[in-house]
């Protein structure tokens, strides 16, 4: 048997953007080509489902509207779960139903489709006045899934990815932390918790390498000279921004030209900080390198990206002296 579904329209769309559609049944999701429309979005697109295990009269079917994004995350319009109920007896659905936005709240976009559901071949048919339709489930067949297919189901997934977030962050502290001197903890963890589903833990040390110090003994002050050389930035995101780059060592600042209606500016500057302090002091200072959109009022530029280091581990990087 195999399960057709032919989305015809969505109209009701706010405002005129990339369109995208996505079908899904028993975890097999299908995807419309993206279509830049406006309030009426004519996919006129045929879905096909062959050869599953067992009817469709418990299932569901799931319609998905969004705006499509180059640069951001697609932004869910609404979606529609349709039951399958009573499509083995009528052979055939023709809807025209309103999507629900993520609360489950009613919207104004409506999605015009039309469902069929075809019997395997060979299966007994019955007349229902309009039609032959199967009153015969194939067992037989085998259930065609696509577990590799990334499904857009926010909510869901969202939810699972933030629980296994914070068991990975949790095992992980105690990795670090040593479970020797846990043994007696109450929340002490065993081989089996660390079996986490597409988690694989590996231990990571600080990359600090120096020695814990002792701040009983003052230790003598000395000079010390960091040189920052910024050279250009490339594919800055933005269409006529004004980027200019703002180095920061420890509460010093310093800052390039700004360049003009550019995202490839190139800037080839060079900047010291000089230091008159303890060797350990230094190292501890942060390296901050910001882009931003220069504006009329400086306070108010937008930040494009930052980068941050510190002293210690530019110095003992292979090569320097």
């Amino acid at each position: 048997m195999a399960l057709n579904v032919s989305l015809m329209r969505v109209t009701n769309l706010p405002g005129k953007h990339e369109r995208q559609a996505t079908v899904c049944f028993r975890g097999y999701t299908l995807k419309t080509k993206k279509l830049n429309a406006g309030s009426i979005a004519e996919f006129k697109e045929h879905f096909r489902w062959p050869h599953y295990n067992k009817g469709v009269s418990e299932e569901v079917l799931t319609l998905k509207v969004y705006n499509c994004s180059k640069v951001f995350t697609n932004r869910l319009l609404g979606k529609l779960i349709i039951s399958l109920q009573h499509l083995p007896t009528t052979g055939q659905l023709i809807l025209t139903e309103a999507l629900v936005d993520k609360n489950y709240s009613v919207t104004g976009i409506k999605a015009e489709l039309v469902i069929r559901y075809l019997p395997a071949h060979g299966a007994v048919r019955i007349w229902n006045g309009d039609g032959f339709s199967s009153t015969v489930e194939d067992g037989s067949e085998l259930i065609i899934r696509n577990p590799d297919f990334q499904d857009e189901d926010e909510d869901n997934k969202e939810e699972e990815a933030r629980k296994k977030d914070i068991d990975a962050r949790r095992i992980g502290k105690k990795l670090v932390k040593g479970s020797e001197d846990d043994d007696d903890d109450d929340d002490s963890y065993d081989e089996a918790e660390l079996e986490i589903s597409g988690i694989s833990f590996t231990p990571v040390l600080s990359r600090g390498t120096f020695p814990v110090r002792d701040f009983t003994v003052n230790p003598k002050p000395r000079n010390f000279q960091i040189a920052v050389t910024i050279i250009q930035a490339q594919k800055l995101v933005g269409v006529n921004i004004d980027p200019v780059v703002h180095v920061k060592v420890g509460d010093e600042k310093r800052h390039t030209v700004t360049q003009k209606s550019t995202n490839c500016p190139y800037y080839n500057q060079y900047f010291t900080f000089e230091f008159l302090e303890p060797r350990e002091l230094v190292f501890d200072k942060i390296i901050e390198i910001a882009v931003v959109h220069a504006k009329k009022i400086p306070i108010f530029g937008t930040r494009l990206g930052t980068f941050k280091i510190d002293a210690g581990t530019v110095y003992n990087q292979p090569g320097t002296e």
